[in-house]
């Protein structure tokens, strides 16, 4: 600031109306800017008639953000004024120079967005541990993993009961039981977390880098990556707590539980796995997302204290909502949640409606009931003939030893 307070010196005609501070924000989108935006919602008041900034990159690096802002300013007669490259927005010759400059901004924010990357690979190959390392089983210290022992035995229960046939909300049921305490240090159960447990290679002392990566360094949104033939495996510098044969051992019992099943997407038949659930609710054992994925019950309290049940898409639950999903991934969905008074509300209107034509409905049911039935008694004459010939071969077999 004190810089701005020496060239304020140099015009004594002008009058600091306020001043708009970014701190360590990036000067690729304004959207993430909020005393940006808030300096734009003044122009527009009619706060002030000026606006000084002391270089372009101060003021944008994005080269289409930077001409839009600097034309909506002008529009409103508001001059923007950048000191070191001697640029007056509202001069002819203004907009041509700006132009210039801002693409040269944009190519230095390419060019450490390309050394950024370099040094993640970098650090990546060396093992570099990424995160606060508030993980349940170690302590991290320095830039490595130390065995937290008390916690690791929560770790080693978790796999053995999983190995043991224990499904994921049983070993959180067992965890309660026995007041073990999670990564928080609470005794509170959360089958998600027993899930990323389950699916956290550390746990066998392998580092997993590239789960995410960044669209574009213009953009700069974070899209989780879904692909793991593209992740990126390192051998930790720290001792595992589970062994790697009973990780993959359990790894293999969580794609077994997966059906495979062959779904409509957008007009191509696509085969996915798709993990199976087993509840009592009728709407998540009857409905199909689009996208091929069975549906989950989540709640949602209201600011007036009322929960409500809303059917989400499993897809999203796993993988993630489609702001943080690239749409060429194969998890992504962007189907929205439904409330379930709305599809009790949906079938009961046309439970009445088919109640209508009553006679109709029954006579339907029951030559399903009797072509079903027919089927049976063909399937069971099929199943005979088989067992017979079956028995005749076995004789004709025993015969000939």
């Amino acid at each position: 600031m004190q810089w701005y307070d020496e060239l304020r010196k140099q015009y004594p005609n002008w009058v600091v109306v306020d001043r708009y501070i970014d701190d360590s924000l990036t000067g690729m989108q304004a959207k993430k800017r909020p005393e940006f935006m808030r300096m734009l919602n003044d122009a527009k008041s009619g706060k002030f008639d000026l606006i000084v900034t002391r270089e372009v990159s101060r003021f944008a690096r994005n080269t289409v953000e930077c001409l839009e802002f600097t034309r909506q300013l002008k529009s409103l007669n508001v001059e923007v004024y950048f000191v070191h490259e001697s640029i007056w927005t509202l001069d002819n010759s203004g907009e041509m120079i700006l132009t210039i400059m801002a693409m040269v901004a944009q190519e230095e924010s390419r060019k450490m967005s390309e050394r950024v990357k370099a040094g993640q690979a970098m650090s990546r190959k060396n093992g570099v541990l990424y995160g606060n390392g508030n993980i349940l089983g170690y302590d991290r210290v320095g830039d490595t993993y130390v065995i937290n022992q008390e916690q690791a035995e929560t770790v080693r229960l978790i796999y053995n009961l999983y190995e043991s046939g224990m499904g994921m909300q049983a070993i959180r049921n067992e965890l309660i039981r026995l007041g073990k305490k999670n990564a928080r240090g609470t005794t509170e159960g959360d089958v998600t977390r027993i899930s990323k447990c389950l699916r956290n290679t550390v746990y066998k002392g392998v580092m997993v880098y590239n789960k995410s990566h960044s669209n574009n360094f213009l953009d700069q949104k974070t899209i989780i990556t879904r692909d793991e033939d593209s992740y990126i495996y390192v051998a930790g510098k720290f001792e595992p707590i589970i062994s790697s044969e009973q990780w993959e051992w359990c790894k293999h019992i969580r794609e077994s539980h997966k059906k495979v099943q062959a779904i409509d997407v957008n007009g191509e038949i696509a085969i996915r796995k798709i993990a199976s659930h087993k509840n009592n609710n009728v709407w998540t054992n009857k409905l199909r997302c689009r996208c091929g994925s069975s549906m989950r019950k989540k709640w949602h309290t209201r600011h007036n204290g009322v929960n409500n049940i809303w059917l989400k898409c499993y897809s999203q639950l796993n993988n993630g909502a489609d702001k943080i999903v690239d749409p060429n991934d194969q998890g992504f969905c962007n189907v929205r949640a439904i409330c379930d008074w709305k599809l009790e509300m949906m079938a009961l209107y046309v439970s009445r409606h088919l109640f209508k034509h009553e006679k109709t409905l029954s006579l339907a049911a029951k030559t399903l009931t009797s072509e079903s039935f027919l089927e049976k008694q063909e399937r069971e004459k099929i199943r005979k003939n088989y067992e017979e010939k079956i028995k005749g071969l076995a004789k004709k077999n025993t015969a000939f030893n």
